[in-house]
């Protein structure tokens, strides 16, 4: 479900800016990685999710990064390249945003959960795992700029810079919004988000029942 209204979504979003736009088929394999890639990390949270945390991530990430790969070989196939590696790095940077997002979420949220505190959190986190190295990398690259005397080239790479992180976070989080609210509305997922994240999800007393973490 989550995966037909992300795609959905980009069908939507690629009508509004053209279907041959520069850049849409960069998007749309970074798209197809980080969805089916935590579609299959949610599916394998069962049994991925140990004690620890670190672990979680870690394996989840490898998950992700693996998913990724198969991504792009189908849509660029084998072989190096300049675009092959460029898409490929992104989609891993994307996927560590993702995973140490949801997974700080959990550390936020260890003691108290609730599905809006988690998603706040989610949302903080991984816009800041890209904002921080997209603003690192925005600030050199004008530093660099600016001594040549180029001031209004600067501000240009520094607008671009901004503009790209902002839609690269935007992404990341629009990609994993569905599955968070799949796994808060669907017993079967809530258990691995549970197990995954380590919180513990308070639920109504008819549930707690047949519901045990």
């Amino acid at each position: 479900m989550p995966v037909l209204v992300v795609f959905l979504a980009w069908t939507i979003v690629k009508k509004i800016i053209g279907a041959d736009s520069a850049g849409i088929q960069f998007f749309e394999i970074i798209i197809d990685g980080l969805i089916f890639g935590q579609a299959i990390m949610w599916l394998l949270a069962g049994k991925i999710s140990r004690k620890s945390r670190f672990v979680n991530c870690s394996v989840s990430l490898i998950v992700m990064i693996v998913v990724c790969a198969a991504a792009v070989v189908s849509s660029l196939g084998f072989g190096f390249s300049t675009e092959r590696i460029a898409t490929f790095v992104a989609m891993v940077i994307l996927s560590l945003a993702i995973v140490c997002g949801q997974g700080l979420a959990g550390l936020m949220c260890r003691r108290k959960y609730s599905v809006v505190k988690f998603s706040l959190w989610t949302a903080l986190w991984e816009i800041a795992l890209i904002a921080v190295p997209t603003a690192v990398f925005g600030i050199f690259a004008v530093v660099m700029i600016a001594a040549r005397g180029d001031i209004l080239q600067a501000f240009a790479v520094l607008a671009g810079v901004a503009m790209g992180g902002g839609l690269l976070g935007a992404v990341v989080y629009g990609a994993s919004l569905p599955f968070l609210i799949l796994v808060q509305r669907n017993r079967f997922w809530r258990e691995r988000f549970c197990a995954w994240a380590q919180v513990v999800r308070q639920v109504d007393r008819k549930d707690t029942e047949n519901f045990n973490l």
